[in-house]
């Protein structure tokens, strides 16, 4: 509080997190996972409290994001390929292609969708809207840079391609108020196919 040194010795603290199923609609059914609880603060000279805990989270689902995909380096990952990959992509989103683009991040789609327990949604209207929305706001996709870099995440498991000023291939600007819209897309290498996982 404005004004204290230090935590008054009658004072009290109790401190709760609870965890519930939000694959549920019940919030009511809610487990405490952790509680602290200080009733002295006489030995206390700092109006502060340091804290760590440690709690495990249990979900009732399981994604498989990208722990089966190849592991690459910046040596042994084939750039060529990867710019490739990003150049077919880049085309579908010039070409406002939704229902390739929707086939290409059905995985990314579908793992969102699932641990955020979003449940049934129609990505493919929510990407036609996106477009429409940035077609309506005279965003213009910008070409495809001359010069790109990869970037690498996760062991080498994980990766995207910036331009030279390390914004995501696919950008988009509005020329009248130079307003910009990024989408930064992550891919991954599986079964000898790249393809998007976030």
């Amino acid at each position: 509080m404005k004004g204290e040194e230090s935590l008054k010795p009658d004072g009290f603290i109790t401190i709760k997190v609870f965890g519930y199923d939000a694959s549920t609609d019940n919030y009511e059914n809610t487990v405490e996972v952790f509680k602290y609880e200080r009733v002295n603060f006489s030995e206390n000279n700092l109006p502060v409290i340091n804290l760590n805990q440690e709690f495990k989270a249990d979900v009732n689902y399981q994604i498989v994001g990208w722990k089966a995909s190849e592991q690459f380096n910046a040596n042994t990952l084939n750039k060529g390929d990867v710019e490739k990959y990003f150049k077919f992509i880049h085309h579908l989103f010039k070409e406002r292609n939704v229902d390739e683009i929707h086939n290409e991040m059905t995985t990314k789609f579908d793992e969102i969708d699932t641990s955020m327990y979003l449940g049934t949604v129609d990505n493919k209207i929510e990407l036609s809207n996106l477009f429409g929305e940035l077609f309506g706001g005279k965003y213009i996709l910008d070409d495809f840079p001359a010069s790109t870099d990869m970037k690498i995440f996760d062991d080498g498991k994980v990766f995207t391609l910036v331009d030279s000023e390390n914004k995501p291939i696919i950008h988009y600007t509005n020329k009248d108020t130079n307003e910009e819209f990024s989408l930064p897309l992550f891919i991954h290498k599986i079964g000898g196919k790249y393809s998007m996982i976030r």
